[in-house]
């Protein structure tokens, strides 16, 4: 019933943005690109008064040359259907428009991804697709200071100087004004980079639990 419904909510997504698509052995196929969805979902915790759950979305697409990427959130909510629409609405507001934008050719007027380009000294050059920073905990989201994170990571990412396909997703969490999670993954893999660009951020939230996401998807081209 939980995977039904995680899946159901992903195809009434799709639908609501013009995407067509067919139900091929439990994926989301998409009819106009060489791209579909998958879905799963696993029981996280349960406490007295919530349940979490955990929603994964793994993507696949031609241009990943047979490689797969996974999105993975926690939802939150006050039985097992709250929390998976929780944690789907995560996806929705980040990873979703950037992986139909960059590896489908969706072009949505109501999208929140943003692309720009990118280029280093060794004649290397990027388009970037990324979402807007997905928060939880904080009264005014817009105010968390990621920007230099943000460019940062994008910029370390360039030196890399990589040919083909690649992501970049980091999530951070703090409890009380103290750091209890720190993920940095390049294509799917632990970023040491990465992670020690966040790590020196130089950020104190206040109290409560706090976290944070951010996703972009890099194609390369060269000038």
């Amino acid at each position: 019933m939980s995977q039904d419904l995680l899946s159901e909510l992903l195809a009434e997504a799709l639908v609501a943005h013009g995407i067509r698509f067919s139900r091929e052995g439990g994926a989301l196929v998409l009819q106009d690109a060489p791209m579909a969805f998958r879905t799963d979902v696993q029981k996280s915790a349960v406490h007295p008064n919530s349940v979490v759950m955990q929603v994964a979305f793994a993507t696949e697409a031609a241009a990943l040359d047979g490689r797969v990427i996974w999105n993975v959130f926690a939802g939150v909510g006050e039985n097992e259907g709250a929390a998976i629409k929780n944690g789907f609405m995560k996806f929705l507001l980040g990873p979703f428009h950037v992986l139909v934008s960059a590896l489908g050719g969706h072009v949505c007027s109501k999208g929140s991804e943003e692309w720009r380009e990118l280029c280093n000294e060794g004649g290397s050059k990027w388009s970037i697709c990324d979402s807007p920073l997905i928060t939880q905990g904080f009264d005014n989201p817009a105010s968390v200071p990621f920007g230099a994170v943000q460019t940062a990571l994008e910029n370390a990412f360039t030196t890399l100087s990589p040919s083909g396909v690649h992501w970049v997703e980091a999530f951070f969490a703090f409890l009380n004004g103290k750091r209890t999670a720190l993920d940095v993954q390049l294509d799917g893999n632990a970023w040491p980079e990465g992670t020690q660009i966040v790590e020196g951020w130089d950020f104190q939230p206040g109290p409560g639990y706090k976290s944070g996401r951010y996703f972009f998807i890099a194609l390369s081209a060269r000038i």
